[in-house]
Protein backbone atom coordinates (compact mmCIF):
# COMPACT_ATOMS: atom_id res chain seq x y z
CA UNK A 1 0.00 0.00 0.00
CA UNK A 2 1.24 3.51 -0.99
CA UNK A 3 2.19 6.26 2.03
CA UNK A 4 1.48 9.74 1.83
CA UNK A 5 2.82 12.47 4.26
CA UNK A 6 -0.06 15.58 4.59
CA UNK A 7 1.92 18.23 6.09
CA UNK A 8 -1.18 20.95 6.77
CA UNK A 9 -1.53 23.27 10.11
CA UNK A 10 -5.52 23.49 9.22
CA UNK A 11 -6.60 20.18 10.84
CA UNK A 12 -9.97 20.21 8.87
CA UNK A 13 -7.93 20.86 5.24
CA UNK A 14 -5.30 17.98 6.45
CA UNK A 15 -8.34 15.61 7.66
CA UNK A 16 -10.50 15.80 4.35
CA UNK A 17 -6.85 15.32 2.37
CA UNK A 18 -6.65 12.45 4.31
CA UNK A 19 -10.04 11.02 3.86
CA UNK A 20 -9.75 11.39 0.03
CA UNK A 21 -6.43 9.65 0.22
CA UNK A 22 -8.01 6.70 2.04
CA UNK A 23 -10.62 5.98 -0.27
CA UNK A 24 -7.92 5.62 -2.58
CA UNK A 25 -5.79 2.84 -1.00
CA UNK A 26 -3.28 5.45 0.01
CA UNK A 27 -1.97 5.29 4.29
CA UNK A 28 -2.19 8.66 4.97
CA UNK A 29 -0.48 9.84 7.58
CA UNK A 30 -1.11 14.01 8.83
CA UNK A 31 1.67 16.65 10.24
CA UNK A 32 0.22 19.97 11.35
CA UNK A 33 4.23 21.65 11.02
CA UNK A 34 7.41 20.51 9.76
CA UNK A 35 8.47 19.62 12.52
CA UNK A 36 6.30 17.35 13.31
CA UNK A 37 6.61 15.62 9.49
CA UNK A 38 9.88 15.49 10.54
CA UNK A 39 9.12 12.96 13.59
CA UNK A 40 7.14 11.38 10.62
CA UNK A 41 9.11 10.76 8.31
CA UNK A 42 11.95 9.70 10.95
CA UNK A 43 9.45 7.37 12.70
CA UNK A 44 8.55 6.15 8.80
CA UNK A 45 12.27 5.14 7.97
CA UNK A 46 11.13 8.25 5.17
CA UNK A 47 9.11 5.61 3.20
CA UNK A 48 6.16 7.69 1.69
CA UNK A 49 5.24 7.46 -1.98
CA UNK A 50 4.15 11.17 -2.27
CA UNK A 51 3.81 14.25 0.40
CA UNK A 52 1.42 17.02 0.41
CA UNK A 53 2.38 20.50 1.78
CA UNK A 54 0.36 23.16 2.81
CA UNK A 55 2.62 26.32 1.47
CA UNK A 56 1.61 28.50 4.05
CA UNK A 57 3.13 26.89 7.50
CA UNK A 58 3.86 28.60 10.98
CA UNK A 59 7.38 28.45 10.66
CA UNK A 60 8.47 28.53 7.23
CA UNK A 61 6.93 28.16 3.95
CA UNK A 62 6.15 24.83 2.28
CA UNK A 63 7.96 26.13 -0.64
CA UNK A 64 11.50 26.47 1.36
CA UNK A 65 10.31 23.09 2.99
CA UNK A 66 9.86 20.89 -0.46
CA UNK A 67 13.15 22.61 -1.30
CA UNK A 68 14.51 21.31 1.95
CA UNK A 69 12.77 17.50 1.20
CA UNK A 70 14.79 17.45 -2.39
CA UNK A 71 17.87 17.53 -0.84
CA UNK A 72 17.08 14.18 1.15
CA UNK A 73 18.35 11.66 -1.41
CA UNK A 74 15.36 9.67 0.25
CA UNK A 75 12.39 12.25 -1.46
CA UNK A 76 14.62 13.33 -4.55
CA UNK A 77 12.01 11.56 -6.80
CA UNK A 78 9.01 11.34 -4.68
CA UNK A 79 5.70 13.37 -5.82
CA UNK A 80 5.64 16.67 -3.78
CA UNK A 81 1.96 18.37 -4.01
CA UNK A 82 2.22 21.84 -2.82
CA UNK A 83 -1.47 23.00 -1.39
CA UNK A 84 -2.64 26.45 -0.59
CA UNK A 85 -6.05 28.43 -0.81
CA UNK A 86 -3.58 31.59 -1.55
CA UNK A 87 -0.15 32.62 -1.91
CA UNK A 88 1.74 35.82 -1.43
CA UNK A 89 3.82 37.13 -4.49
CA UNK A 90 6.86 36.38 -3.71
CA UNK A 91 5.90 32.88 -2.72
CA UNK A 92 4.40 32.64 -6.57
CA UNK A 93 7.43 33.60 -7.92
CA UNK A 94 9.10 30.90 -6.43
CA UNK A 95 6.90 28.59 -6.64
CA UNK A 96 6.37 29.19 -10.62
CA UNK A 97 10.34 28.98 -10.66
CA UNK A 98 10.48 25.44 -8.65
CA UNK A 99 7.27 23.63 -10.64
CA UNK A 100 8.98 24.76 -13.84
CA UNK A 101 12.40 22.71 -12.77
CA UNK A 102 10.89 20.39 -10.82
CA UNK A 103 9.13 17.59 -12.61
CA UNK A 104 7.59 15.88 -10.06
CA UNK A 105 6.23 18.81 -8.06
CA UNK A 106 2.62 19.86 -8.18
CA UNK A 107 0.53 22.13 -7.08
CA UNK A 108 -3.17 22.16 -6.02
CA UNK A 109 -5.48 24.77 -5.03
CA UNK A 110 -7.69 24.15 -1.66
CA UNK A 111 -10.42 22.85 -1.32
CA UNK A 112 -8.95 19.91 -3.18
CA UNK A 113 -10.33 18.38 -5.63
CA UNK A 114 -10.78 14.66 -5.20
CA UNK A 115 -10.53 13.58 -8.77
CA UNK A 116 -7.95 15.68 -9.54
CA UNK A 117 -5.46 14.20 -6.92
CA UNK A 118 -6.72 10.70 -8.11
CA UNK A 119 -5.16 11.84 -11.75
CA UNK A 120 -1.73 13.17 -9.95
CA UNK A 121 -1.93 10.00 -8.37
CA UNK A 122 -2.48 8.09 -11.18
CA UNK A 123 -5.35 6.07 -9.29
Amino acid sequence: MKKALIIDDDSIARWAIMQALEKRGIAPYGASCTDDAILQIELMRGKFDIILLDIMLPKNTGVQYAQVLRCDSRFKDCPIILISSGVSPDTDKRLKKLLKDDTKLYFLAKPINANLLGKILNI
